[in-house]
């Protein structure tokens, strides 16, 4: 006798646990799958928006920095115009202490036997126009603006009679010019 067994069910058996434990890991998997997307997009989305956060923050401080750095500028402007205004009353004031000086120098430039009438000064260019009693006098006038530590060498420009006979004692007009030299110091000490 010969014993009949009977494997079919069991291998059907078989492969359906086999088959639904495939499907089981298959949808886990899946899931598994799906969730560990979720996480990373969920993570990959946190990590975006807070370099957006620090991005704007960034952009914030930029303009903040933008904002000062013309604050910066227009100080330094302002810096360099008071400075140049500075500069400005500086020579203004340097330019009255040499008017001065040249003013309390010309009445001792001036001998006997002469008026000055017209005083012009144009940037260094200074020119005396007058009266004088004789040619003498004008030598002696040009002489003392020679050895003046305030003027270069004089060009006498015109000497003539008068025309009119209202100046009996100072018959001759005169234009005498010469240059004004700036650093009456720097002069100054040259001569000593």
């Amino acid at each position: 006798m010969i014993t009949r067994i009977n494997l079919l069910p069991w291998r059907s058996e078989k492969l359906k646990v086999q088959k639904s434990l495939f499907r089981n890991q298959l949808i886990v998997s899946s899931l598994s799958g799906v969730i560990i997307c979720l996480l990373v997009h969920s993570i990959l989305q946190t990590m975006q928006d807070d370099e957006i956060k620090t991005n704007k923050i960034l952009v914030q401080k930029s303009n903040v920095i933008d904002l000062k750095i013309k604050e910066i500028n227009q100080i330094k402007l302002n810096q360099q115009q008071l400075k140049t205004n500075i500069e400005l009353i500086r020579q203004t004031l340097n330019r009255r202490i040499e008017l001065i000086q040249l003013l309390n120098e010309i009445p001792t430039l001036i001998p006997a036997g002469i008026y000055l009438t017209e005083f012009v000064e144009k940037d260094s260019e200074v020119t005396f126009i007058g009266k004088a009693q004789s040619n003498k006098a004008v030598s002696l006038f040009m002489k003392n603006i020679e050895e003046s530590l305030s003027f270069t060498t004089p060009h006498l420009r015109e000497i003539k009679s008068s025309d009119k006979t209202d100046t009996p004692i100072f018959p001759n007009d005169f234009t005498v010019s010469t240059s004004h030299i700036i650093d009456y110091n720097e002069q100054l000490n040259a001569h000593k």
